[in-house]
């Protein structure tokens, strides 16, 4: 065994290469600064110092470059591998995201690419020979931040390289320059051992022909490449004029003489004709002049080219492909007749061109509305000198294998032509109208874009201008009001055609945005709006930033007025509210609601440094009138609730929306009034848009808070009743099926009557989609031509209520508490239940086994019976297993409480219990003074210890997670205090402190209760009112550190400090803090991918315990194991497969890391 310090890595590692016999493998034990961190490995090296067989390993990649980023592995091992079935994936960890197969046989030491861009483009780039391997087209695209991991053929990770230049450091950050690392570095995840590419460094980096540094496709071993590089970067020549240059380099020694053989077309000429590098000579540049041919044609600006033919007896290079030189050459021959023009001219406001060229317009295959197509593009030619009758006017196309010039249909006579565009592959070209009077000619650009064909061509628009579509209004049959979460502008589109909205509308400029980039206001994020009558309401998301940070321009609720009709509607601004986001988080932490403080845990959500789209989340979506149509229904995306669990989906209910907004200026905070908030079963999912139609049927998108995946996290259809005491009901339409490349996030209107026949058209935002196989997602096209978002039309179908099911959702040994529940029903009706020998026929799903039932050993199960009200044929049985008899005496005791003591001049309260069971906890809420609490102490305000007319207060008590166990007293509190409420001198202490995270919590002893106290301990904190702090890992441990003195006092009153002196407890064992290590603040989360199941396995997602060692364990109620599962590093999301009982019925999972615990219910179908 070698011990080797991590700082030391790279030179052990090489030192262990050159320096031991390398027939084997080699132990090693490596440790960083802690003690508690370690690292083994034993590489097996062959002779040459290479793993023994194939090995991929990440050697170079650019997250961001001109054309494209890229990604270079390379076999650092001694055989060949097959990369067939091996892929890519980034941070979201999905083995198959993007296939390998391309690549074939990566023989040892050599490299292969993954690019976003075509291998043609990358290699003409990179100077690349046809030798080197390029995957094209990848769509799974890097970020600044973000993840490479590269999987075998059974999608096992191989290698993973994490970067995050803002938040790891130190990190480098590869935008247009390459970062690779040293071979010993390789494999280890370690991005501060990556460096930056440099020029002719041990990678021997060069400029690419967009100026990137680096150099892919050979790691630590030069590729033969032929440079060919623009003076200037461009080639621009003159007919008996200017001539430009361009050189030409190897970039790496030859064996033999090459030979460059150069080949102008007949618009050119070069000198020399051909170029020879020697094996002495072959890194100085050799120089080219390019000169136009003089000729005596009339041709305008025009082209050349120049191409080249590279010969050696050195194999690399003989035959090697060598970039081209494309020159532009102004012609000095003049007309002895005018030009002819030619304008475009169409009237339709689908399509938008300037009248001079160029213009950019964007199609779809097979799309029947498809203006360019059906429509066509008009022009207007003529020539001062030349009758129109004898101008020629032909079309062509570029890009043939985007649009055929057998689908450019140019029709017309005299001075009108309409040239129709039917594109047959996805990608660009350029289409030319060309004009020619015999000597001259006059030529129109189109810059053309074609998208791929929808599922339904008849049923699917695509409208341009925008992609991130995220709510509309409709006014008519014909027309829509479409908003864009990316700005502020509201546009009026034909919502029965594909094209260009009529015009917009927008209103940034009023809206008071204080949230700037730059000098440009922030989004607003629109995400919902409501109609009643001519007045249009528009509903920020009220959301942070993706990944977290303030937004503040997102909490505006701003209304505008609706005038004329059609296409000529106009929209004119009526005035906003800029609290509505304060109102609500307010309701929920101040118990507006009456179901306790952060009872929703909205404040929560909303911190900024929270991303908004997650579960946990804050984020508004939908907002409709209620039926009443003077409350409005705000409906959130996220948060799911209850904090919990994160199953439901949440409206809060704005009781005077209408009445919310100021004419000028933001409102007043605090002016919004709220109903009982609704929670709706989705099937775990969010609300992302709700509308509803004159006869109050609603219709409301569900999806995922975050991104769209498999169930829960697809989009599906619900009906409601607009009845908060209705549930909604799911709709077997399939949305998936559509393959629409983004979100659904827009009913236009709800056809009334509401049928299952009915057709609902349907907004999808397609902000994140990559159109035209560019890596290029459309919110971030530089041509807003080319942005396009779809409507889709679909029939609402038939409810997919499953048939009624159920099963025994808890039962308590000992006190006979049992519960029933519906696995699966019609959530529109009502169960009534009926265990024989327990309770006859009731709606109330919890009953009692008396003491005999649930202590007899010959009681082995009893029968359960459902049926939904006034409903007999619907009846079901259920058979449920009795668990074994409890071995301990039953508990008979009622809970029964009263107050302990009280302290008029403190305020302080103890609740206490008359009687109880003494195996279960109790928790307690005082109405006004304290939420659900296990504390039984709680404080009286000085307001509520004094007022001369309270009299009574109510106080809950429970067993924990046994609502039916419920109990109130009512308390009468004592007569006034008459004398001044106490303030005691300030006194501190120590309340608590881990010695294994180092945390310290600072307390009061005692301490006037109206003043803020504020700590500071030297080498720990500064002044802060924040009471607790953590001591380092040398401060826990150190044996030489005897106390510590904390001071405090209170805010602004430096006379009223005191100290304290602290003795630490003696020093953490150091085994004990190497597994702290790995613990993580973040919150322990169980995710059930498929619950309830008839399946005999589940699958389970584990959050919050990366790099932790885990525990998996399933069980029936009667404790007995089902299956375990063990992981000795988890993943930031980590995925298992666990086993389940033979049986339907409850089960249990316990999810264990080594500082936390959770467990989740699942139900076996």
């Amino acid at each position: 065994m070698h011990h080797f310090s991590l700082q030391s890595l790279a030179i052990t590692l090489l030192w262990l290469a050159s320096a031991l016999p390398v027939k084997a493998g080699i132990p090693v034990l490596i440790t960083d600064n802690s003690p508690t961190r370690l690292h083994h490995f034993a590489p097996a090296l062959n002779s040459t110092g290479k793993v023994a067989g194939g090995q991929i390993r990440i050697t170079e990649y650019m997250y961001d470059g001109a054309p494209g980023e890229y990604i270079e592995i390379t076999n650092v091992g001694d055989a060949a591998i097959d990369l067939t079935g091996w892929s890519f994936d980034d941070s979201s960890r999905q083995p198959g995201s993007f296939s390998l197969s391309s690549l074939g046989i990566l023989q040892p030491n050599e490299s292969a690419i993954i690019t976003e861009v075509t291998p043609a483009v990358f290699r003409t780039t990179w100077y690349l020979p046809s030798t080197v391997k390029v995957a094209g087209g990848n769509s799974q695209n890097l970020g600044r931040s973000d993840e490479i991991n590269i999987y075998d053929a059974s999608n096992t990770l191989v290698d993973r390289l994490t970067y995050n230049d803002q938040s790891m450091p130190p990190t480098i950050r590869t935008q247009n320059t390459s970062g690779w690392a040293e071979r010993v570095n390789l494999g280890s995840n370690t991005i501060s051992t990556w460096k930056l590419s440099t020029a002719n460094d041990a990678q021997n980096s060069y400029l690419s022909t967009t100026g990137n540094l680096g150099n892919p496709g050979g790691y630590l071993i030069p590729l033969p490449r032929v440079k060919v590089v623009e003076s200037g970067g461009t080639t621009v020549v003159a007919e008996g004029g200017a001539t430009d240059t361009y050189s030409i380099v190897l970039n790496n020694q030859p064996t033999a003489s090459v030979t460059i053989a150069i080949s102008p077309n007949s618009q050119l000429s070069t000198n020399p004709t051909s170029l020879t590098f020697t094996t002495a000579n072959w890194n100085t540049a050799q120089t080219v002049t390019v000169t136009a041919v003089d000729d005596a044609v009339v041709e305008g600006v025009h082209s050349g080219t120049v191409t080249h033919n590279t010969i050696s007896s050195d194999l690399a290079y003989n035959g090697i492909a060598t970039n081209s030189v494309s020159a532009t050459i102004t012609d000095n021959d003049v007309s002895a007749t005018a030009p002819p023009t030619i304008q475009e001219s169409t009237a339709s406001t689908l399509l938008n061109l300037p009248a001079a060229s160029p213009g950019y317009v964007s199609g779809v295959i097979n799309d029947p509305t498809d203006p360019a197509n059906t429509l066509g593009i008009d022009f207007t030619i003529g020539d001062t000198d030349t009758p129109v009758g004898n101008l020629t006017v032909t079309a062509s196309s570029n890009t043939t294998s985007v649009v055929a010039n057998a689908n450019l249909n140019l029709t017309g006579s005299g001075a009108s032509r309409n040239l129709k565009i039917t594109p047959i592959a996805v990608g660009f070209a350029t289409i030319s109208v060309l004009v020619s009077d015999g000597s001259n000619t006059a030529t129109y650009s189109i810059n053309y874009a074609a998208s791929a064909s929808s599922v339904n061509p008849g049923s699917t628009r695509f409208h341009t201008g925008t992609s991130d579509a995220s709510t509309a209004m409709v006014l008519d049959a014909n027309t829509m009001l479409v908003a864009d979460d990316e700005n502020q502008v509201l546009r009026l589109y034909d919502r029965t055609k594909s094209g260009l909205p009529s015009t917009g509308f927008d209103f940034t400029a009023q809206l008071g945005l204080t949230d700037l980039s730059g000098s440009t206001p922030r989004e607003v994020d629109l995400e919902a709006s409501t109609r009643v009558g001519n007045r249009i309401y528009w509903v920020g998301s009220e959301s942070n930033a993706d990944g977290g940070g303030f937004r503040p321009n997102r909490n505006r609720v701003f209304a505008t007025d609706l005038s004329g009709s059609g296409s000529a509607s106009t929209l004119t601004y009526a005035g906003r509210y800029d609290f509505l986001k304060d109102d609500i988080l307010n309701w929920d932490a101040t118990n507006g609601h009456g179901k306790g403080a952060n009872y929703y845990g909205l404040v929560a959500s909303a911190n900024s440094a929270v991303d908004s789209k997650q579960s946990a989340g804050y984020n508004i979506e939908g907002v409709e009138m209620a039926p009443d149509n003077s409350t409005a229904y705000l409906a959130f995306r996220a948060p799911q609730i209850l904090p919990a669990s994160r199953t439901k989906a949440l409206i809060v209910p704005v009781t005077n929306f209408t009445n919310l907004i100021a004419v000028s200026g933001g409102g007043t905070v605090g002016s919004a009034t709220f109903g009982a908030p609704i929670e709706m079963d989705l099937g775990g999912r969010g609300i992302r848009e709700i509308r509803k139609n004159a006869n109050n049927q609603y219709i409301i998108i569900a999806g995922a808070a975050g991104n769209e995946g498999p169930a829960p996290n697809d989009f599906r259809l619900y009906t409601w009743t607009g009845n908060p005491a209705d549930a909604p009901v799911l709709s077997n339409t399939d949305l998936s099926a559509l393959n629409a490349n983004g979100s659904f996030e827009s009913i236009l209107d709800v056809p009334n009557p509401l049928t299952e026949a009915s057709q609902i058209q349907l907004l999808v935002d397609n902000g994140d989609a990559i159109y035209y196989n560019d890596g290029t997602i459309a919110k971030d096209l530089s041509q807003n031509n080319f942005k396009k978002f779809r409507s889709e039309l679909v029939p609402l179908g038939a409810s997919s209520t499953q048939p009624l099911a159920i099963t025994v959702v808890s039962y308590d040994c000992f006190t006979g508490a049992i519960a029933f529940g519906k696995l699966t029903g019609d959530p529109n009706k009502t169960l009534e239940y009926r265990a024989i020998g327990i309770t006859d026929w009731t709606t109330n799903p919890t009953a009692k086994l008396d003491a005999e039932a649930r202590t007899a050993s010959d009681l082995n199960s009893i029968n359960i019976t459902a049926r939904y009200v006034g409903e007999p044929a619907s009846e079901v049985t259920y058979l449920w297993s009795r668990p074994a008899p409890c071995t301990q005496p039953i508990s008979t005791t009622a809970l029964s409480i009263t107050v302990v003591s009280y302290d008029c001049i403190s305020g302080a309260i103890t609740f206490g219990k008359l009687s109880s069971d003494p195996n279960k906890t109790v928790e307690y809420m005082a109405i006004g003074i304290t939420g659900w609490t296990t504390n039984p102490q709680a404080k009286l305000d000085a307001e509520a210890r004094t007022a001369s007319d309270l009299s009574s207060i109510n106080i809950l008590a429970r067993y924990v997670n046994d609502p039916q166990s419920q109990v109130s007293y009512l308390w009468t509190r004592p007569a006034p205090c008459d004398q001044p409420v106490s303030t005691p001198a300030l006194s501190i202490t120590v309340a608590s402190y881990d010695c294994i995270s180092g945390a310290i919590t600072f307390g009061k002893l005692s301490s006037d209760p109206n003043k803020t106290v504020e700590y500071r301990a030297i080498g720990i904190t500064d002044w802060t009112t924040n009471p607790t702090a953590k001591l380092d890992a040398e401060a826990r441990t150190a044996n030489d550190l005897n106390g510590i003195t904390i001071t405090a006092r209170y805010v602004g009153e430096p006379a009223s400090e005191v100290s304290y002196f602290w003795t630490r407890p003696a020093p953490c064992n150091g085994a004990r803090l190497g597994v702290t290590a790995f613990e993580s603040a973040q919150e322990l989360k169980i995710v059930l991918l498929g619950n309830p199941t008839s399946a005999e396995r589940i699958l389970v997602e584990v959050h919050g315990a990366e790099a932790q060692p885990l525990r998996l364990i399933i069980r029936d109620v009667r404790g007995n194991q089902i299956s375990e599962q063990t992981v000795e590093r988890a993943g930031a999301i980590e995925q298992q497969t666990l086993g389940l009982g033979q049986t339907s019925g409850l089960y249990l999972l316990q999810v264990t890391t080594p500082a936390r615990s959770q467990t989740a219910k699942i139900i076996r179908q």
